[in-house]
């Protein structure tokens, strides 16, 4: 396969299983009938990306261990991880590092949502308090910093820049459309054609970013 038929085919798994990523849905129960099916095809992607997180939430300052286990080990679809392992397979990469290195993906989201929350001043997140109003802003902002730079971390390991540039494109381009969607807070003018444009430079990247990091050579 070359490689215009497998960033194709990348782009398309992406948006499979974003149909079974569902507003809300979580891995313990939640989900719908539906999907069980294919949560079952992938149980073993699952299990292994919660060890690697579990192994990896091993830090010096036992506070980040504490909000890590809360904001990362408790409820989530896994989405971001599953769609990176998924794409490693369709694009035959046989490493035993795809668990670690989908790690990344969780904690880049993770620190978004920490961050989005405390931009927000949102209370909850998946239904119990959100990190900021637990420890604080402050704290919450730096727990954030520190996934995002883990992040960051996990994948220099893997000695691939093409990987690593795909990764930095993405984050500039998701923090440059959170800009955008605050200077335009309460701006009631704003056309829908214009919001859309926020999205673009963000967090949709991620997924061709996760797919990407396979066509260019994971």
């Amino acid at each position: 396969m070359d490689m215009v038929a497998r960033s194709q085919v990348a782009n398309t798994l992406a948006g499979q299983i974003e149909e079974f990523a569902e507003p809300g849905a979580v891995l313990n129960g939640s989900i719908h009938s539906k999907n069980r099916n294919f949560l079952g095809q992938v149980r073993d992607c699952l299990e292994g990306i919660d060890e690697e997180l579990k192994r990896n939430l091993s830090f010096r300052v036992s506070l980040l261990e504490d909000i890590g286990h809360y904001a990362i080990l408790g409820q989530g679809k896994r989405f971001r991880p599953l769609l990176f392992v998924l794409s490693a397979r369709l694009c035959g990469y046989q490493g035993d590092d795809v668990f670690r290195l989908s790690t990344i993906f969780e904690y880049i989201h993770a620190s978004s949502l920490i961050h989005d929350d405390v931009l927000d001043h949102a209370e909850l997140r998946r239904k119990k308090a959100s990190v900021n109003r637990v420890w604080g802003n402050r704290t919450a902002v730096l727990s954030g910093d520190f996934f995002f730079s883990k992040a960051l971390s996990i994948a220099i390991g893997s000695n691939n820049l093409k990987f690593l540039d795909a990764l930095i494109e993405a984050g500039t381009r998701m923090v440059q459309g959170q800009i955008l969607e605050l200077l335009h807070t309460y701006d009631w003018e704003l056309k829908f054609h214009r919001f859309l444009k926020f999205f673009e430079p963000g967090q949709p990247i991620f997924s061709r970013s996760r797919c990407k990091s396979q066509v260019v050579g994971m």
